[in-house]
């Protein structure tokens, strides 16, 4: 299986999953994950799906497979960027980053889940006293669920408690990647260093090349015209900064030294304007909007 938009799964499974949402009356599909088979091709399911739907949406697609999406037909506007951690390299060399592992060790271990119905529900009931838990969940822009196709490791202190969680994903055979991230609401600092260190050594032992600390969207390295989609995107970004801070989570993924890449939002055989709008309300980056701005108003 090739290289394939961020969140969707390489599954050793028999059977495949698509989550898919049809938007405009029916007309464009937007492919949000998917679970495919590892002996599958990328070519084969992207060749069917296009045969199906006059209009695909795929949002995550990474910089490795940029000239593929656009020799199949696809419009390809930057929306973000990947953090990747290179296995072969040393991303915990900075001093100040290894004194915040040294103090998050202090209050505890990273463990592997195994995966189970009862572990799975788990991991639900911690979301709830994460840092964000009181809010509205993002939809359809990773993986939210623990399955038997991913690995989840925790922080855990002495007393059997997490403090914090981590679920990633097989994305190719040389990519794991991130999908989802929390914290206990009091967790003392260094334990997010301390889980990242920790899972990023167990995950050596995959074969993979890279763990992807996955997109921080609405970070741009380069400057787009005036009128662009691209554009477009930043300044809505900017606009809802106060309800999402991707300027934070840039930051907290930096200070691994990470190597960063363009992630790109397909559209075949365009991007619409409307496509950026509907992605906003169907993922509920408007509920999240709304919901932080009632909570400053009252």
């Amino acid at each position: 299986m090739n290289s394939l938009p961020l969140s969707w799964i390489v599954n050793s499974g028999a059977n495949q999953s698509v989550s898919d949402l049809e938007v405009e009356s029916a007309s464009t599909l937007w492919i949000a994950l998917a679970d495919l088979k590892s002996d599958g091709k990328l070519d084969d399911f992207i060749s069917g799906v296009l045969t199906k739907k006059k209009n695909v949406v795929i949002r995550g697609i990474p910089y490795e497979q940029k000239k593929y999406f656009c020799r199949k037909g696809f419009e390809l506007v930057p929306n973000g960027v990947e953090a990747l951690l290179d296995f072969t390299f040393d991303h915990f060399e900075k001093k100040s980053l290894r004194e915040l592992i040294r103090r998050g060790k202090r209050h505890g271990k990273v463990k592997e889940i195994e995966y189970s119905y009862d572990n799975a529900k788990l991991l639900q009931d911690f979301k709830k006293e994460s840092t964000h838990g009181k809010e509205p969940e993002l939809l359809y822009l990773f993986q939210n669920e623990f399955k038997d196709a991913e690995r989840l490791f925790v922080f855990e202190n002495g007393k059997g408690e997490w403090l914090g969680g981590l679920l990633v994903s097989r994305n190719y055979e040389k990519k794991i990647h991130l999908e989802l991230l929390l914290r206990q609401r009091n967790a003392p600092v260094g334990v997010m260093e301390a889980l990242i260190y920790g899972t990023f050594q167990a995950l050596k032992e995959t074969g993979a090349r890279y763990f992807s600390l996955g997109e921080v969207p609405f970070v741009f390295f380069e400057r787009y015209k005036i009128l662009s989609k691209a554009k477009l995107i930043s300044f809505g970004g900017k606009m809802i900064r106060f309800a999402y801070n991707y300027n934070g989570l840039y930051h907290f993924k930096n200070k691994f030294n990470p190597i960063w890449k363009v992630v790109y939002l397909g559209g075949y055989p365009k991007v619409k304007f409307r496509h950026l709008r509907l992605l906003f309300t169907k993922s509920r980056l408007q509920d999240l909007a709304l919901y932080k701005l009632k909570s400053q108003i009252f």
